[in-house]
């Protein structure tokens, strides 16, 4: 019955009046199919051409070609896709039609068959056809080519026809090569022997670092900061001199009239590749980090329209992010380091609103360490004490109280962090005023900062070798109740029964 109905729809849509009328009918009917039949029904509309030739160009209001896109959409959503597998055919018509909503459900098929099955080899035209997606203008047809590509490319990337035509893009806009560039680094994050096939490629974006073009150039450094996350990729970039380059872009920024684009780009590079790789950075380029400290000194005073700042505050914050990074600054940098946390701490106050907020969440990652490993947290110890001054945990907890939203949820958050180590709890116990602070209900009106606060209580609840009994009891009793408990209302309830 449905091999004998799928016939006469195919016949159908051979005539152009009958089209509309009989993909509407073909539409209701996938939709009504038994899960036993949809499969091979759909099937048997993708690998035959009909229903592919409703489809015209890219009119943007063409009824018969958005409802013959519906139906192809149905038809792969309902297929076996172990069966798909053995059968690119239709994916080819797909990615090759003149129709960019055809591409993309095309592209979506392929991403969704690569992930299911991550072994899959694809045929060598359907891989060329994804390839050829990269050129075309619109965001959702080439940057989802771009993305899909890592997952199919390697297995073929010794393949003369991939080779040349990846080599033709390279000769497109500025657009098309950076699609290039994006998959390609990704395909070369992935081993030493992918990154070799596509050097040809890699090398090329590299020369890119010299463009006219600054808008290119910032996009190049983050597709090398990508690739120097990983050992292969830091040492062919070692190798190529990117880094003595940027190093050297760096020290005579200060002279360059496009500064103020290229700087923070240029910052952003080498936080990116500490958050992978703090020992390389901060031991391999410590003018960079030295530069990035004094900037830090001098902006907090001085960058009047905040726009160094907050890439210096991230930067930072990366170079600290991992245990590794806090014991390299100790070693390499402390001096310079308890000379910038002080700053921060005496100067975070006359910032706008949205730099207390950034130079806050820099605060937190930099203290968000091991707790349990002793030398860091001597190190993030001192560094509290450089940052609060005598003020001590006071200087969070006046942040805390702030009425704007977002710099006390910033607080709460860094105060959350400050806590876990045994230091960070005798500080706060040091605290007049802290229990009642962080147990009064009725201050706190915004969830997710009742929730931090919670969180904080629940951490100093176990804390019995700090605090006494009757603060360890307002404590505990605050975690039994709940973080959204209403204080009374139990009492409201006993009197409505009696």
């Amino acid at each position: 019955m449905s091999e004998e109905w799928c016939r006469q729809q195919l016949m159908n849509l051979q005539i152009k009046d009958r089209r509309l009328d009989t993909l509407n009918e073909i539409r209701n009917h996938l939709t009504k199919l038994p899960a036993n039949e949809v499969a091979s029904v759909s099937s048997n509309f993708l690998t035959l051409p009909e229903l592919l030739d409703c489809v015209e160009d890219n009119q943007e209001k063409n009824e018969q070609s958005n409802l013959a896109c519906d139906i192809l959409s149905l038809c792969m959503s309902n297929l076996d896709l172990s069966d798909t597998s053995k059968n690119f055919d239709y994916l080819e018509r797909c990615l090759d039609h003149q129709n960019d909503s055809v591409k993309v459900l095309g592209l979506n098929e392929v991403d969704r068959i690569s992930k299911q099955f991550p072994n899959q080899t694809f045929s060598q035209n359907v891989i060329i056809s994804v390839i050829k997606c990269l050129e075309n203008p619109q965001e959702r047809v080439g940057a989802v080519a771009a993305k899909i590509l890592p997952a199919i490319l390697p297995k073929v990337l010794s393949d003369h026809s991939v080779h040349s035509n990846l080599n033709r893009l390279l000769t497109c806009s500025d657009l098309v090569r950076c699609r290039v560039y994006d998959s390609s680094t990704a395909i070369a994050k992935q081993s030493q022997g992918n990154l070799e096939c596509v050097a040809y490629i890699l090398d090329r974006l590299c020369t890119n670092l010299n463009s006219d073009d600054v808008l290119l150039e910032l996009i190049v450094l983050e597709f090398l900061s990508d690739l120097a996350q990983t050992d292969h990729g830091w040492l062919y970039l070692e190798n190529k001199g990117i880094f003595k380059s940027i190093a050297d872009k760096l020290d005579t920024m200060e002279t360059n009239p496009l500064k103020n684009l290229l700087f923070p780009g240029y910052v952003k590079f080498f936080g990116n590749v500490a958050l992978k790789q703090p020992m390389k950075v901060l031991q391999g380029f410590p003018s960079f980090v030295n530069a990035l400290m004094d900037l830090l000194l001098e902006s907090i005073v001085s960058d009047a329209d905040g726009t160094t700042l907050p890439v210096v505050f991230d930067t930072l914050a990366q170079l600290g992010f991992s245990d590794q990074g806090i014991l390299l600054l100790e070693d390499l940098y402390s001096v310079k380091m308890i000379q910038t946390l002080s700053a921060i701490g005496k100067s975070i106050h006359n910032l706008p609103t949205r730099l207390q907020i950034r130079a806050l969440n820099c605060l937190e990652i930099l203290f968000q360490s091991d707790f349990q490993n002793n030398r860091v947290n001597s190190i993030t110890n001192q560094w509290f004490i450089a940052l609060t001054g005598k003020a001590g945990m006071n200087f969070i907890l006046n942040y805390c109280r702030n009425p704007f939203p977002d710099i006390k949820l910033a607080a709460l958050t860094l105060l959350k962090v400050l806590v876990m180590p045994f230091w960070g709890k005798i500080e706060l116990q040091k605290t007049a005023g802290f229990i009642e602070f962080l147990t009064d209900r009725n201050v706190e009106f915004n969830k997710d900062a009742i929730h931090e606060k919670y969180r904080i209580i629940e951490i100093l609840s176990e804390a019995t070798n700090v605090f006494d009994r009757d603060a360890l009891g307002q404590l505990k009793k605050y975690v039994q109740q709940g973080a959204f408990y209403v204080e009374g209302i139990m009492d409201v309830v006993a009197e409505g029964r009696s």
